[in-house]
């Protein structure tokens, strides 16, 4: 069969009858976790913890191997998709990170914030010239490798290249951006 999973306010996730070739399936949800689901029998395989803030976002690594998630809390993290066990948390931003991708070799993730301040002050301008940023980490060692700078209100998304030589932001300044990380 082919299936696709969607996410919605009132609570709910279903999966959808499209061709991924995988047998997982990521939630991010309010209640500050995320949850992995067989693709198959739709149970529930681990529920990710760690986070003080609401998950924002979720990604697979291209292998399927790791899940990375953003949160409200400042930090992103890496989670091993087979037992459920916290790999590295990724620290640096200060405001809310809203968004996270891996590349495609799965090397690397990117995140996207709001570091200029809180979740009520995403759509403002940035105070005092602080700007928003977008970051790059190493997979393996948890280690910031890029701060990708110009935007004046919050990053809302992000996302490699097909060859990982980029990344593209997108902000709530009406602008997106593209930033050479190789």
């Amino acid at each position: 069969g082919k299936r696709v999973a969607t996410a919605s306010w009132d609570k709910t996730a279903k999966v959808f009858d499209v061709e991924t070739g995988r047998k997982r399936v990521a939630t991010a949800s309010w209640d500050k976790t995320a949850k992995v689901f067989d693709v198959e029998t739709g149970k529930e395989v681990h529920t990710l913890k760690g986070h003080t803030g609401w998950l924002m976002s979720v990604s697979f690594s291209p292998d399927g191997n790791r899940v990375a998630t953003a949160s409200e809390d400042k930090m992103a993290k890496v989670f091993d998709v087979e037992t459920g066990e916290e790999v590295h948390t990724l620290k640096g931003h200060t405001g809310c990170v809203r968004s996270v991708s891996f590349s495609p070799d799965g090397k690397r993730v990117a995140t996207a914030s709001n570091d200029i301040g809180t979740r009520r002050r995403r759509y403002s301008t940035s105070r005092r010239g602080r700007k928003s940023t977008a970051k790059v980490f190493d997979v393996e060692t948890g280690e910031e490798v890029h701060t990708l700078k110009g935007h004046t209100c919050c990053v809302s998304s992000v996302s490699f290249s097909p060859d990982g030589k980029r990344v593209a932001t997108a902000s709530y300044d009406n602008e997106a951006r593209r930033h050479r990380v190789e």
